[in-house]
């Protein structure tokens, strides 16, 4: 027979894990339903271009690592991509956010590939 102080580890552990499961469900329910921020889609944006020319410069304020890990989905779905004539820069990053995920016409599955990246 186990004693309490068992009988307790386990519960708690089994709580943990239950925490754990229904926070993932969540997660991942709530990303499929809602919209994307200002914001959220020059991660992935940002990352893809860095894929095609090899230059991740447009977010300085945050490590490329998060670049490489959403932007890979989004390349991977080949998108079209703004031409790069114009001046891309720190200043212009969400213009070409925008009109990245605004052109290909992928908008939601740009953001929700990016999402999925580190969801799964």
């Amino acid at each position: 027979m186990p004693s309490s102080l068992e009988v307790r580890v386990r519960r708690s552990t089994l709580a943990s894990i239950a925490i754990v499961l229904a926070s993932l469900l969540l997660a991942a329910a709530a990303m499929r339903r809602t919209s994307t921020t200002f914001d959220e889609t020059l991660q992935p944006s940002a990352g893809a271009r860095g894929y095609v020319t090899g230059r991740f410069d447009l977010v300085t304020d945050h490590p490329p690592v998060m670049q490489y890990v959403y932007g890979l989905p989004v390349f991977l779905s080949n998108p079209a991509y703004p031409g790069e004539t114009s001046d891309w820069s720190y200043w212009t990053r969400y213009a070409y956010a925008g009109t990245s995920t605004g052109r290909s016409g992928t908008t939601r599955s740009a953001s929700h590939s990016g999402r999925a990246s580190l969801e799964w």
